[in-house]
């Protein structure tokens, strides 16, 4: 099996990378850690908590704490780390009958799964980009009360690992169109010899809604 890892920040476009090529590639798979972080979080918030010397306050979302810059960030996935690779290797298994599984996380390069991956891809777009992207996903699930201004902000900021020194193997600079970004994961197909599935216009259409 080949395992093809995904990430940047929130806004940035990653899970579109990702669905396009699983789209593309045949008999693949997606594993989306988010599922797994979640989970895991709220099992350790305790113990996570107690390392970053936080209080819970009323009225404040307790991942807001994880997210006031990169080094509480890293605190937190480092307490969580052992059950989102144990849950990884878990979710491989469960894909074994695909050729290709796609890795999708922000913060895959923290964990050692990185080392698993055949390939690593890093996504990013423009600032006012991503904010829109982020703001707009919020106001869909609902979940806007849950980041006020400054915890949005750290955010953004704090989930784009390509920024702090994570070099993958290739980059989507995802600032234009859904072709451009099409384009751009063939490119990378074609460069790491992986046939790409052709793509009818009633799909390609159903991708860009």
């Amino acid at each position: 099996m080949k395992i093809i890892g995904v990430y940047g920040g929130s806004g940035s476009g990653k899970s579109t990378t990702t669905n396009m090529l699983h789209e593309k590639i045949n008999n693949s798979g997606i594993i989306n850690m988010d599922d797994f972080m979640h989970i895991n979080y709220n099992k350790h918030k305790t113990e996570i908590l107690k390392a970053l010397n936080v209080i819970e306050e009323p009225g404040v979302w307790w991942y807001n704490y994880l997210s006031v810059n990169f080094e509480t960030k890293k605190v937190a996935i480092e307490i969580i780390k052992d059950d989102m690779e144990n849950d990884f290797r878990r979710a491989v298994i469960e894909n074994s009958m695909c050729d290709t599984c796609i890795v999708d996380w922000a913060f895959l390069p923290l964990l050692d799964i990185m080392n698993n991956c055949d390939f690593t891809i890093a996504v990013s777009t423009e600032y006012e980009t991503k904010y829109r992207r982020l703001h707009e996903r919020l106001i869909q699930e609902g979940k806007t009360e849950h980041w006020p201004e400054d915890a949005f902000i750290n955010r953004l900021k704090n989930s784009t690992l390509d920024e702090f020194g994570y070099i993958p193997n290739y980059c989507i600079h995802n600032n234009r169109t859904l072709q451009d970004l099409s384009c751009g994961i063939d490119d990378i197909l074609l460069r790491e010899h992986i046939i790409v599935r052709n793509i009818s216009n009633q799909e390609q259409d159903e991708m860009e809604r």
